[in-house]
């Protein structure tokens, strides 16, 4: 199995802002708890599987090739926007790309999970990342 790693020193710095160690990412994400534990959620809009971690911490989900390529090109901006506590954006902790032997490569973002809040702020917060991407595709097509 391969992972790469995008944006490693944007996510670690969302991460450090958060008061989110390398640590408490990897006992989450550990394989061998997870796989014991496979709990997934509906994936909403994009109908893409949810994942819960063993402890419920995090979520990982599955993104598609051209929510992939626009994630790319707007990390500078997406992390500037994580950094300012008022924004009510998903909480995205990592982004990679995982190859399992002859398998298709999946690309996956790792997010905070919001159960502890309540539905409306929840609907608010994943419906304002897409609102987001909206907002950048909507820029990027008035410049060209």
């Amino acid at each position: 199995m391969k992972i790469k790693k995008f944006g490693s020193k944007i996510f670690y710095n969302i991460r450090k802002h958060d008061g989110i160690s390398t640590e408490d990412i990897l006992t989450s994400l550990n394989p061998d708890k997870n796989l014991d534990n496979l709990n997934f959620a509906d994936g909403g809009r994009s109908n893409s599987p949810l994942l819960f971690t063993h402890d419920q911490k995090y979520l990982i989900k599955i993104i598609s090739s051209s929510e992939k390529e626009l994630f790319l090109k707007i990390l500078s901006q997406f992390h500037k926007k994580m950094i300012d506590h008022s924004s009510f954006l998903s909480r995205i902790y990592g982004f990679y790309n995982i190859i399992a032997n002859e398998k298709p490569e999946v690309s996956v973002i790792i997010l905070k999970n919001m159960n502890e809040l309540s539905s409306k702020v929840k609907f608010f917060i994943s419906d304002s990342f897409f609102l987001f991407l909206f907002r950048i595709i909507k820029l990027k097509n008035n410049l060209n």
